[in-house]
């Protein structure tokens, strides 16, 4: 099945009528020069590093609105209903986005594809023991669940992601 019919299927069925803007991302704001940025004023709710791929900025976006609503709860001390949505949200994040980003790397061609996978697998597999524990009522979650994202946000959205998105930018120009 060609990507592009795959792509549209998999936004069809997830989101109604949506599609994908395209294959090939905008280039990144590097992250080197967003973190020089970072001192500086910038457009609100944009973020530093985007991927070009309106589509997965959504979902980066979405991430990053959950968790902004988690560091709340826990500053405020109200986090466990809290916790609980975030972890069903990233149920369904980390099975939704890995699918439609690792669908992404194969089109493209992505070398990296096979240990962005493996990393992706990780996180999964945190996510989900997290999950158990919440439902059986252990409460230390909240923080861990805060730092492991914390984590994912720079190193991989940050990180990892970047090396498909300049793969992608240079495959473009070739």
């Amino acid at each position: 099945m060609d990507f592009s019919v795959f792509l549209r299927r998999f936004i069809l069925k997830r989101e109604g009528a949506r599609l994908a803007r395209g294959p090939i991302p905008t280039p990144p704001v590097p992250v080197a020069q967003a973190k020089a940025q970072q001192g500086q004023a910038k457009e609100p709710g944009r973020p530093l590093f985007t991927t070009g791929i309106e589509r997965i900025d959504q979902d980066h976006q979405q991430l990053t609105a959950t968790i902004r609503k988690l560091q709340k709860a826990l500053h405020d001390g109200s986090s466990n209903e809290v916790v609980l949505e975030t972890l069903d949200f990233l149920v369904r994040y980390s099975e939704d986005h890995f699918t439609l980003e690792e669908a992404y790397m194969k089109h493209i061609d992505f070398p990296g594809l096979p240990a962005h996978r493996e990393s992706h697998g990780k996180v999964r597999a945190t996510i989900l023991k997290l999950h158990e524990r919440i439902a059986s009522g252990d409460t230390t979650v909240a923080l861990e669940l805060s730092s492991m994202l914390f984590k994912y946000l720079s190193d991989h959205i940050m990180g990892e992601d970047s090396a498909y998105v300049e793969h992608a930018r240079t495959r473009k120009s070739m």
